[in-house]
């Protein structure tokens, strides 16, 4: 995205004082996650495995989730020190998946992104996924028509999904 740390210090510096947490994707190495903090950023994200931007998140204590799509990738980005384990592309996966992998290894911090919907964010949470990741259903919401009240109407219908389903495991 052309001035991407531009858009993240606008951002971060607007809604510091609302507890809202800036983030920045796509980030492939040390370099773009020390760049995006500088800017504001306290969330990293990646679409793989890459132990030099989840070492300069922690070194500046931010948020670091990352990508991974096997086991050995999963627990790489456990020993890397990831806060949180994108699934992705996980609508190749399902929700199965997530119980498969969580049968050996109970203590990662899985998130799947990609496909995740109102419809099925409840059986993601229920699978032991900590959160979920969603994109397209939200941005995507204006698409052809300019009006970005329909992202927001969007980001209130998935997180009224969300809760529901957080409702139903209690």
């Amino acid at each position: 995205m052309p001035n991407a740390l531009g858009i993240i210090s606008t951002l971060s510096k607007k809604y510091k004082e609302q507890g809202i947490l800036i983030g920045a994707g796509t980030v492939l190495d040390a370099e773009t996650a020390r760049a995006a903090i500088l800017a504001g950023a306290e969330l990293l994200v990646s679409p793989h495995v890459t132990a030099s931007m989840i070492q300069v998140a922690n070194r500046y204590q931010a948020v670091s989730v990352c990508g991974a799509y096997t086991p050995t990738e999963v627990v790489v980005a456990m020993e890397a020190g990831a806060d949180i384990v994108k699934l992705f592309p996980a609508d190749m996966l399902g929700p199965q998946y997530v119980k498969t992998i969580r049968a050996p290894l109970p203590q990662a911090p899985l998130a799947p992104t990609g496909g995740v919907t109102p419809e099925n964010v409840g059986e993601w949470l229920a699978a032991g996924c900590v959160s979920v990741g969603v994109g397209s259903f939200i941005s995507k919401a204006a698409q052809g028509t300019g009006d970005y009240s329909k992202v927001t109407e969007a980001a209130k219908v998935f997180l009224a999904a969300v809760a529901e389903a957080r409702q139903v495991q209690k």
